[in-house]
C-alpha cells in the first residue's frame, strides 16, 4: 500500500505527464498568439483558432468539437463581439473580485457580475451546439486567466 506522499506524487507525476496538461502548456507559452487573442482578436486567422485552440487545446480536452473552419469563424466573431467586455474585465482577479462593482461596457454601466455572464452566455449559446461548459470555461480562461477558471464538469445551461 502506499503512504499519502507516494500517491500524492504518483497523481502529480500523472498529471503533468498527460496529454491534456501538455497542450495546456504549449499554448501557454504562445506568447503571441495570447496576446492577440486577448488584444486583437479580430487579428487572429481562423487557421490559428481552428488548429490551436480547436485541435490542440480544446478537443485534447475531449470538447469534440468539429476542427472546421466554420467553427473556427464562430469562435472568433464571439472573440470579437466579447472583447470591449472582456477589457473592461481586466482589472479583476478571482481572488480579489467584487461582483457587484459596476464597470462600463459599450458605453452601458453593468456590473462585473454582469459582464461575466455575458462573456460566459455569449460563448457558450452562440457558437454551436457543442460548444458547452467544459469549452466555454477554458476558453475565457484563455482569455482572462487571472478571473475565468477552467473546469472539467457538465454545467447548468
Amino acid at each position: 500500500m502506499p503512504t499519502w506522499n507516494e500517491f500524492a506524487w504518483g497523481v502529480l507525476l500523472f498529471w503533468a505527464m498527460s496529454d491534456q496538461n501538455q497542450s495546456y502548456q504549449r499554448l501557454i507559452r504562445n506568447h503571441e498568439l495570447l496576446n492577440a487573442l486577448r488584444t486583437n482578436p479580430g487579428g487572429v486567422t481562423v487557421e490559428q483558432i481552428r488548429e490551436y485552440i480547436v485541435g490542440r487545446f480544446l478537443n485534447v480536452w475531449q470538447c469534440r468539437l468539429e476542427r472546421t473552419d466554420t467553427v473556427a469563424q464562430a469562435i472568433k466573431d464571439q472573440l470579437v463581439q466579447l472583447h470591449p467586455c472582456l477589457h473592461a474585465l481586466g482589472a479583476y482577479d478571482v481572488e480579489t473580485v467584487d461582483f457587484g462593482a459596476n464597470i462600463f461596457v459599450d458605453e452601458h454601466n453593468i456590473s462585473v457580475s454582469q459582464a461575466c455572464e455575458k462573456c460566459y452566455n455569449t460563448l457558450r449559446h452562440n457558437i454551436n451546439h457543442r460548444f458547452a461548459g467544459t469549452a466555454t470555461s477554458k476558453l475565457l480562461h484563455l482569455l482572462k486567466p487571472s478571473l475565468f477558471v477552467m473546469w472539467d464538469q457538465k454545467t447548468l445551461g
